[in-house]
């Protein structure tokens, strides 16, 4: 398959329409309505500006705040409860954007390590620019161990990842000190949050960045939040991994009535509670119901106790084996392949149904006989 095949966006577009009688639970649509209040409150104090004022925030040319770090350190130092300088902020066009940066950082002859239940972005693109890039590790632990033997110019870790695993920070930590110890000790840990929002602030390792020179993490407003289309992303990192960063990086990648949304919503702080509850709610349910119909849910499963797991997150992971299409399929249910590379086992993400009218569809569809 050629690389632009593989980039995770295309696999969405590869989806399969649903049909009028299928179950999808590839996406969440139902989680939108915990964001909403927010997203309306944001956009009504911004609308209610008057017209010409609109017009020139439009018109705005931040040449004199081109990453947007001026604007953007405040808001982000009172979220997340350290201080933070415009030194430590890039903005960028959403994760994805600050991503692909990073993969210009890790052109040839770098080597690039990342996590096997990964998104397979920031690799693809390394490759394509002749990067070297080892077999990926199955967790942060075995990351440290090849980062010792490969010295990677480059370690990506997500946190939470595709599979619902949460490394603790101490992990992080103590990868981010192998890496200084590697090489000439410029090798950058990036870590992705884009999951760890529904976590709250609170679960971040943002406060790590002052410890750990060569620690880069992005965080994001498509998930939970669900305003993507804001295409708004943060990079927070030492000055010195900011300055390589923005070296690649385009400036003026943010628009300004994004990034004012983006901010105004980051500046309301932890707003994700409800949503906790909810799933803390349904989420049992559901995987009971799946485990009873049939399907594969790997043990230990996220949010059943282990340490590891993320049990905030409004999706679960299910085995994509033929036992499992069976059982989904034989219902009607649809689930999103999970973007991940051997040795990652294959996998489905099936959305925890919020709604009380989703979560009935769902209860119907798996105590289903015959």
């Amino acid at each position: 398959m050629r690389p632009a095949q593989r980039l995770a966006v295309t696999a969405h577009a590869r989806q399969p329409h649903p049909g009028d009688e299928a179950l999808d639970l590839r996406w969440s649509p139902d989680e939108a309505r915990f964001s909403a209040p927010l997203l309306e409150h944001v956009w009504t104090g911004l609308l209610r500006c008057a017209p010409a004022e609109l017009g020139e925030r439009a018109r705005h040319y931040a040449v004199r705040d081109p990453f947007g770090a001026r604007r953007a350190a405040p808001v982000l130092s009172a979220h997340f409860g350290c201080r933070f300088t415009p030194e430590h902020v890039t903005v960028g066009a959403g994760t994805t954007g600050l991503l692909h940066a990073l993969a210009c950082l890790a052109a040839a002859p770098a080597t690039v390590l990342h996590l096997a239940a990964h998104h397979p972005d920031l690799p693809l693109w390394a490759r394509r620019l002749g990067a070297r890039t080892v077999p990926p590790a199955r967790s942060v632990e075995e990351a440290a161990a090849r980062a010792a033997r490969h010295t990677p110019s480059l370690v990506l870790a997500e946190r939470p990842a595709v599979d619902g695993t949460l490394c603790t920070a101490e992990a992080v930590g103590r990868l981010a000190d192998v890496l200084a110890r590697t090489g000439d000790g410029d090798g950058l840990l990036v870590v992705d949050e884009s999951y760890a929002c529904y976590g709250g602030p609170q679960v971040s390792v943002a406060p790590l960045v002052a410890r750990h020179p060569n620690l880069v993490v992005l965080r994001g407003v498509s998930k939970g939040y669900c305003a993507g289309g804001l295409r708004t992303g943060f990079a927070l990192a030492s000055p010195r991994a900011t300055a390589r960063l923005r070296n690649v990086a385009p400036p003026l990648a943010a628009g300004e009535l994004g990034l004012h949304a983006a901010l105004a919503m980051l500046a309301e702080g932890d707003v994700f509670a409800g949503l906790r509850a909810r799933v803390a709610e349904v989420r049992p349910r559901f995987l009971r119901m799946l485990r009873a119909a049939g399907c594969t849910v790997p043990v230990p499963t996220p949010g059943e106790g282990d340490g590891n797991e993320a049990p905030w997150l409004p999706w679960t992971v299910v085995a994509d084996d033929a036992r499992t299409r069976t059982v989904l399929e034989h219902r009607r249910i649809l689930g999103k392949e999970v973007c991940t590379v051997p040795p990652s086992p294959a996998l489905l993400r099936l959305s925890v149904p919020l709604s009380d009218e989703r979560e009935r569809a769902v209860t119907e569809a798996l105590t289903r006989r015959g």
